[in-house]
């Protein structure tokens, strides 16, 4: 189709996020950590925890809207590479097992586009594959990098992103129905056995 192919650092920038200790107290922040992630495309900063520091925090580890954050080292291996955006109401940060990865202006991405590709089963077994570890799995920068990400024009990019919101709350939509009648045949269950 002829779309332009470019590497992951030529249109994004990396940064590792922060380590911290148990005991500091003073400056408190929302952390996005690595329990966070789960199946999610977006995070809502309200649903964090908080954490405390002794010093204030850089603003260059703060999230902004679209940001992107993968998971970068963890044991197991199904969850380093996974990522999320967050929705930030309030200072947010993110932990030292991730990395947050923020789209250049002007190169013809948008960030949300950027965000499903990354979490495609072919990006991500990608990921994984490179990041292999003794014990813990890890993806660094230098892997994100690395990687090729094929970048369509801009009006199919943002097609792509409607087709996949609307694929997405139907998959919500059904999920709460499967909930509902799992609860609906156990109470059944109970009333019949009983």
């Amino acid at each position: 189709k002829e779309w332009q192919v470019k590497k992951f650092g030529d249109i994004a920038s990396f940064k590792n996020g922060l380590n911290f200790g148990k005991n500091e107290n003073g400056y408190s922040y929302k952390i996005l950590g690595v329990g966070d992630f789960k199946d999610n495309f977006i995070v809502n900063s309200s649903s964090l925890e908080y954490i405390s520091l002794n010093d204030e925090l850089s603003s260059e580890y703060f999230l902004k809207p679209e940001d992107i954050v993968f998971v970068r080292s963890n044991g197991s291996k199904e969850l380093v590479g996974r990522c999320v955006s967050v929705d930030c109401s309030e200072l947010t940060t993110y932990s030292g097992f991730c990395i947050r990865c923020r789209v250049n202006e002007n190169c013809g991405v948008l960030p949300m586009y950027l965000l499903y590709v990354c979490k495609s089963k072919s990006i991500r077994e990608y990921l994984t594959q490179s990041g292999r570890g003794c014990n813990i799995s890890n993806v660094n920068q230098k892997i994100l990098n690395s990687t090729d990400i094929i970048i369509p024009p801009l009006s199919l990019q943002i097609m792509f992103i409607q087709r996949i919101t609307v694929i997405e709350q139907q998959k919500t939509e059904i999920l709460s129905i499967i909930e509902d009648l799992e609860t609906l045949l156990a109470s059944r269950m109970q009333y019949w056995f009983d």
